[in-house]
């Protein structure tokens, strides 16, 4: 999964930011603040997914 993310979404998404940066579309603060608060959800939903994993494996298999 991980190889899918850096052979397909970064270059794109490098190319997707150059082409909007370039037409005027927005500053590259901008694009660094959105980035940033994209990783940051990401990483919660993860978090919350062990989580529930967690739970789940401890009640025995059993959901809440």
């Amino acid at each position: 999964m991980f190889a899918t993310a850096v052979v397909l979404f970064l270059p794109l998404g490098s190319v997707t930011l150059c082409l909007i940066n370039t037409a005027g579309g927005g500053a590259w603060l901008g694009h660094v603040v959105g980035l940033l608060l994209a990783v940051a959800i990401h990483a919660a939903i993860l978090l919350h997914a062990r989580r529930k994993l967690l739970r789940f494996e401890l009640n025995g298999g059993k959901h809440d």
